[in-house]
């Protein structure tokens, strides 16, 4: 009824509901520890402005006023491209780090197989000197046996 007769109401509740969830996602996830705190501070932030948004929507009157821009969806737009951007930088930063890891473990398998080519020469070369003393050692006896 509250919100049939001020539609501002159902929109501050919406957009409370919808930025407590999104505060609420990036604490759990800085606690399991998938969100590291650098990328955290920005998410909380446009979690907590979304936040005041929700609670004071006079926020868009002044920021309006303040810019010259008069009208709401233009704000709420540039709003979300500074979203996007932030987004973009974040998907920049996985794909390098993604090429990174590739990249790792690329030269992890071949010093795994190098390690593994060497531990078979050394085995190689152990058994040769270990049949080599054992010839060895048995002519040793036999020479010292005969005289």
């Amino acid at each position: 009824m509250l919100a049939e007769q001020n539609p501002w109401v159902l929109r501050t509740i919406c957009t409370m509901v919808a930025a407590l969830i999104v505060i609420a996602c990036i604490l759990w996830n800085i606690r399991q520890r998938r969100l590291r705190e650098t990328y955290a501070i920005i998410w909380l932030v446009f979690g907590v402005a979304l936040l005041l948004f929700g609670v004071f929507p006079q926020i868009f009157m002044y920021i309006s006023t303040w810019t010259g821009i008069y009208y709401l969806t233009l704000i709420m737009g540039f709003f979300f491209i500074c979203l996007f951007v932030f987004i973009l930088q974040i998907s920049v930063i996985i794909s390098s780090h993604s090429d990174s890891v590739c990249r790792l473990t690329q030269r992890s398998a071949i010093a795994r197989e190098e390690i593994e080519s060497l531990k078979q020469q050394v085995r190689t070369l152990q058994d040769k000197l270990d049949t080599g003393e054992s010839q060895k050692s048995g002519d040793d006896n036999q020479n010292g046996g005969d005289a």
